[in-house]
């Protein structure tokens, strides 16, 4: 986690470091609604659909 807000010093000085802050945890919290949690410690092992899940394959 630390190459992006690196990259976010470099580009833009504190206030990169911040902008960064802010997208990783808009994403986060994007990335939970999505899997309807509402903190951290909802997810639970039985959310994850494995190693050969895919969108585009048809299991038929």
């Amino acid at each position: 986690m630390g190459r992006p807000y690196v990259w976010g010093l470099a580009v833009g000085g504190s206030t990169g470091v911040r902008d960064v802050g802010v997208a990783l945890r808009r994403e986060t919290e994007l990335a939970m609604a999505l899997l309807g949690a509402g903190k951290l410690a909802d997810p639970t092992p039985d959310l994850d659909p494995g190693p050969y899940f895919s969108a585009f394959h048809d299991p038929v």
